[in-house]
């Protein structure tokens, strides 16, 4: 547990609002990529069977509702503000966020190990340095969580604050952890890249590189994504008042979930796209061969073709 400080500014009370207003920004972000993205995963995800993939899918999907709606309520809306309570819903929204980090890593392994499926070593490899990573970061989170503790709204100048808990954090050791996930994002993309250029060197299927493409492409910009948003989170962790250390966290677990969830959707939607491709041109090629061959000598208004 740590020390308050002897006294509070009113410039923490106007982080605090800060807070307040990019949770509930975070969470409406949410909802409408939900929105925008429902039809597709009605449509690739309700009727597949289960499996480890679609698994992870659902939990990348609705975990940031759980860590979003519950934080809202945690920091801005409950009347429980007492020491105890606060504390416990503090780890519990932390808990809730740390695991949609682990659930957006995972499924960018996921998507490593099915493109290295012949690979053991590297699949060997993807499963114990993601062990490593859960175990290190779930270290630091608690030592980070260990570090925060409840202010009073009664103590000025957090008495206009009616609801929700002020959480103080006296160190900002969870940077470290955000700095180990964009280092586990940056293998994840490079093997991803790797892949496709020996694909290319030993001349595999049109349809599996164009695939493998767009996976390399959107993996990609989903790296040079999250590795802004990190940055961002880690200037802020450590430059920031205590009062903001968890500002970024939580709108960073989000927004990683969300284009997540697009980087899944788009590889079915490409997918598909292919497939209704290969399906149109092998009709084609079905319709022109039963056609009947040219007779020079027929008649060319047996031949007229009507539009």
């Amino acid at each position: 547990m740590s020390a308050l400080p002897g006294n509070f500014l009113e410039q923490d009370a106007r982080f605090l609002q800060i807070f307040h207003y990019t949770l509930v920004a975070s969470v409406a972000l949410l909802v409408y990529d939900y929105l925008l993205t429902l039809r597709e995963e009605v449509r690739f995800m309700w009727m597949r069977r289960m499996t480890f993939g679609k698994m992870l899918f659902f939990l990348n999907r609705y975990l940031p509702f759980a860590t979003g709606f519950f934080s809202i309520y945690s920091y801005t809306l409950t009347l429980h503000t007492g020491f105890t309570a606060c504390r416990n819903y503090h780890i519990a929204a932390s808990a809730l966020a740390y695991f949609s980090f682990v659930v957006s890593l995972a499924v960018l392994f996921t998507r490593t190990y099915a493109v290295w499926g012949a690979s053991k070593v590297i699949n060997n490899s993807l499963i114990a340095i993601f062990v490593c990573f859960v175990g290190t970061t779930s270290y630091g989170l608690s030592v980070y969580v260990r570090g925060a503790t409840p202010v009073q709204l009664s103590d000025l100048p957090f008495a206009a604050f009616h609801r929700g808990c002020v959480i103080f954090f006296a160190n900002d050791l969870i940077w470290i952890d955000c700095v180990v996930l964009a280092v586990m994002e940056t293998l994840a993309v490079g093997l991803l890249i790797a892949k496709s250029f020996m694909n290319r060197n030993h001349g595999h299927s049109q349809s599996n590189s164009r695939l493998l493409d767009v996976m390399v492409r959107d993996g990609v910009g989903y790296y040079v994504c999250n590795i802004a948003i990190t940055t961002a989170s880690v200037v802020v962790l450590r430059r920031s008042s205590p009062f903001l250390r968890d500002f970024m966290l939580i709108t960073q677990g989000i927004l990683e979930n969300i284009m997540c969830t697009r980087l899944l959707l788009h590889v079915y939607v490409v997918h598909d796209a292919q497939m209704r491709g290969m399906s149109s041109t092998e009709g084609t090629l079905v319709e022109l061969r039963a056609l009947p061959k040219w007779n020079p000598h027929s008649s060319s208004k047996e031949h007229t073709i009507s539009v």
